[in-house]
């Protein structure tokens, strides 16, 4: 229903299946991911992106699991890095990992947006 709704807004950007999945199966989520795009696609031009949710620490699984763009349409991906109140300076060093496995993951899926 919000693909339909969204449909109608000449300023939507993006639709995104859900936020922040947590110990769901991958294999599951991605079949749910697959058949959440392929619904908005009823509704979405292919170049609108769906946009899925991943945690850093999942993400060379999707790199080597991509949903298909040939068959769903523009995909990204949604990973959020929490810096735990920490300043900016700290935070970078300690989650240095997260930022590299993002800056380094394939962009030809679409892209990588991080909250």
């Amino acid at each position: 229903e919000m693909a339909k709704f969204g449909a109608t807004k000449p300023n939507l950007h993006s639709i995104q299946v859900i936020n922040e999945p947590q110990h769901i199966d991958l294999g599951f989520l991605k079949g749910y991911y697959e058949t959440a795009c392929g619904q908005a696609r009823r509704h979405l031009s292919s170049s609108i992106p769906c946009v899925l949710f991943s945690w850093t620490w999942d993400m060379q699984w999707w790199q080597d699991n991509k949903v298909d763009a040939a068959r769903f349409g523009t995909i990204w991906y949604d990973t959020h890095i929490y810096h735990n109140g920490k300043t900016s300076h700290s935070a970078i060093s300690a989650y240095w990992d997260d930022y590299e496995t993002v800056r380094t993951f394939d962009y030809s899926v679409g892209g990588v947006l991080v909250g």
